[in-house]
């Protein structure tokens, strides 16, 4: 076979296997229950937030979410084999700055104020047992 002939035949092929679509990332999150009314109230109001581990993701816009409780979900981990290794702090601004929480995990929630408190952005990842 002739040398051009070749990279004629191999071109199309190569353009091909360029264009196929990317396998996507495996997605690593947890949900964690925000309680949107005060810690008084005995009708309590929880609200799901996604997030995904190691990203500072914002809560509720431009102007956070008032809460009075966080809870990490220990039914919904996708991809996580132990959420009890998973810790979670809220921030009072967007950018991840100005601490608005303690650590907190699924055994120990985050007990914000018994009024209501705005956390801006939460940042969860994981901590194995020797840190």
């Amino acid at each position: 076979m002739r040398p051009m002939t070749f990279l004629t035949y191999m071109l199309p092929i190569t353009g091909l296997t360029l264009a196929a679509p990317r396998r996507r990332d495996t997605y690593y999150g947890v949900s964690l229950e925000l309680q949107t009314s005060s810690g008084t109230d005995p009708n309590h109001v929880f609200g799901p937030a996604p997030v995904e581990l190691n990203k500072l993701t914002a809560l509720g816009g431009a102007g956070g979410v008032s809460v009075s409780r966080i809870l990490v979900d220990a039914n919904v981990h996708p991809n996580i084999p132990d959420i009890n290794q998973v810790e979670c702090r809220g921030y009072k601004d967007a950018a991840g700055i100005t601490p608005g929480t303690a650590p907190f995990r699924v055994a120990s929630p985050a007990e914000v104020s018994t009024n209501l408190a705005t956390v801006s952005s939460v940042l969860c990842y994981v901590v194995t047992d020797a840190e």
